[in-house]
């Protein structure tokens, strides 16, 4: 797994298929609206104005590395210290390898070890139990933000120090 910035050359086709994909999107916000290349260009715009990232998931072959999904890094409540974490792997022949939860453990680790950070959070609609599995699996508690009153959403804290690196299975072919 190659985790790298999220750039204008990852806007493909193939990304946009993705982001119009109902299924893949079935629990994101994203999934609101038709995404083109304005609407990329915009939201990545706007990560990056908020002081987050996007970074681009590549699972690595003798050739090449192959974007199957993104993460999207966001300062939760304006603190650099405290990060807010979303994923998604687009490419749907990819689900189930084992590619989140090797992507996930390493940009904790990275955001702890290397950034400083103290906390990272996360969230999803409550009927995705893919990404509350990932949540729990790697150590994260449930949390409540301030002002999300909705019952539609499940929100998770990692604490520095309490992330639970199991060992990463994946399918092969």
């Amino acid at each position: 797994m190659v985790i790298r910035p999220f750039t204008e050359a990852d806007m493909t086709v193939r990304y946009l298929g993705w982001l119009n994909d109902s299924i893949a999107l079935r629990y994101s916000q994203q999934r609101l609206q038709e995404q083109d290349l304005t609407s990329c260009r915009a939201y990545r715009e706007s990560i990056i104005a908020s002081g987050g990232s996007m970074l681009a998931m590549c699972v690595k072959d003798e050739l090449t590395n192959i974007h199957i999904g993104n993460l999207t890094l966001r300062p939760f409540r304006g603190s650099d210290k405290e990060i807010d974490i979303s994923i998604l792997i687009g490419e749907r022949s990819d689900w189930g390898r084992g590619y989140a939860t090797e992507a996930w453990l390493a940009i904790c680790t990275c955001l702890f070890e290397s950034h400083g950070t103290q906390r990272i959070t996360a969230g999803t609609r409550h009927d995705n139990k893919e990404m509350r599995a990932l949540m729990a699996r790697t150590g994260m508690q449930p949390f409540e933000p301030h002002g999300d009153t909705s019952l539609d959403n499940v929100y998770m804290a990692l604490e520095r120090g309490h992330l639970v690196r199991g060992q990463v299975t994946r399918e092969t072919n």
